[in-house]
């Protein structure tokens, strides 16, 4: 790709240089606010997305879900294709877009339309949705957490922007709608990629728990039909036989600055938990005051009122919130490293035998009473030998995949914030 060959000051520090040919102007310029609102509630609902922009609510609410929280959309904004929309709360994750469809917002939304029809709209949502504005945004917002700043619409429009000429604008929007494509389609490709090495960990997991190495081995009938046969060396008993259980207190400690870690579900390093990624952590007196159950070291922490099959193999003395529970290996029966892979195999059974109006949760009793495989002992190390070699496999290749998708996605933002903002020039450009 080309830069132009001539560059001129902008006047405004953070843009820099730009094409001789482009003029700067505030966006109050570009955009006249629009007032119109719906006075019968029944066109199309719209919803500002931060990655995708402006789409049909419809199209991200679930099954169950209502269309919209109010019980009348009479008085929402109306809003014309071209339109530019504005979720001002969120103006600084990118909350904003040029809307290809016709519809209504919320009225806590800003909505603008186009003072000259000489532009094209595909430019105006590259341009006003990369990074170098996003920054302006936040810089131009109001309020005094994160959470809750507003970008007012006086500040909004009183932000400098880019123009190059119409033509440039076409052949800008085009070369981009052309190049985000195939990065698209390369995201999505690589995604699928994920999914199917997700699913051959799942699947190579589920397969060596419950049939063991040995594909010669005598079989026999669990009597359960979601396991089928198992090795006719093993046992099926209930989980209780394997394992005693830590249930943990539900008063969280008022004082989280002693040495014995006070973990939650964040904490999880793979499928060890060593420590309080929060510093967090409780007394030797506070242990004995509250009663608090400390986890010994090869405790398998499961989750049991939220991602039920969530595992974690406890490395340092510990005590957690009531997420968990602990199940600890009795010794010569079963080891942490096999029930770690065990109950990932359990985890719709898990959720079946949870119960609770409002959330589902999983007793003392729930863990005891599951029926589970039970190989010998050197089995259950052989099996945790060969998953740990293969699933590190996986897992690698998995990490490099991911890496890919976040570099095509650095990418993409690059390529449109460099081409919008004049840094290159692509008006030669052979789309192929």
């Amino acid at each position: 790709m080309n830069t132009y060959s001539l560059y001129k000051e902008s006047g405004v520090e953070w843009m820099g240089e730009i094409p001789s040919g482009w003029k700067v102007e505030r966006i109050k310029y570009v955009f006249s606010k629009r007032e119109e609102k719906s006075s019968t509630g029944e066109e199309e609902l719209l919803s500002v997305t931060i990655h995708e922009g402006i789409v049909p609510r419809r199209e991200y609410i679930k099954e169950d879900d209502h269309i919209s929280r109010s019980s009348s959309l009479v008085g929402y904004k109306i809003c014309y294709k071209d339109d530019l929309v504005n979720n001002i709360m969120k103006m600084g994750f990118r909350c904003l877009g040029i809307s290809d469809y016709d519809g209504i917002v919320s009225p806590g939304y800003s909505v603008f339309h186009f003072s000259d029809k000489k532009n094209i709209p595909k430019y105006w949502n590259y341009l006003l949705r990369t990074d170098l504005y996003v920054t302006e945004y936040k810089k131009r917002s109001k309020g005094i957490q994160e959470s809750r700043m507003r970008l007012y619409d006086d500040y909004f429009v009183d932000i400098y922007t880019l123009i190059p000429t119409i033509q440039e604008q076409q052949q800008i929007s085009n070369y981009l709608d052309h190049k985000t494509q195939q990065i698209d389609s390369l995201i999505e490709k690589t995604q699928k990629k994920i999914e199917l090495l997700k699913e051959q960990r799942t699947s190579l997991i589920n397969q060596v728990v419950t049939k063991g190495l040995n594909p010669d081995v005598e079989m026999k009938d669990s009597g359960v039909e979601w396991i089928g046969e198992i090795p006719s060396g093993w046992d099926f008993k209930r989980l209780g036989f394997g394992i005693d259980t830590i249930v943990p207190m539900r008063d969280k400690p008022e004082d989280l600055s002693g040495e014995i870690p006070w973990v939650r579900i964040e904490d999880k390093d793979g499928r060890y938990i060593t420590k309080s990624k929060t510093s967090q952590g409780v007394s030797r007196d506070t242990v004995k005051k509250m009663n608090l159950k400390v986890y010994p070291v090869g405790t398998v922490l499961c989750t049991c009122s939220c991602s039920f099959g969530t595992t974690l193999i406890v490395k340092e003395p510990m005590v957690s919130n009531h997420t968990f529970i602990g199940l600890v290996p009795k010794i010569n029966i079963l080891t942490s490293e096999f029930i770690f892979y065990l109950l990932g195999v359990y985890k719709d059974e898990l959720e079946r035998l949870s119960s609770g109006s409002i959330q589902q949760y999983l007793s003392r009793d729930n863990f005891k009473s599951l029926k589970v495989l039970y190989p010998p002992l050197q089995e259950q190390q052989q099996i945790v030998e060969y998953l740990d070699e293969q699933t590190q496999k996986i897992d690698s290749t998995l990490e490099k995949e991911t890496q890919r998708i976040d570099l095509l996605k650095e990418y993409r933002q690059s390529l449109i914030s460099e081409v919008v903002t004049g840094k290159v020039d692509v008006r030669d450009e052979v789309l192929v």
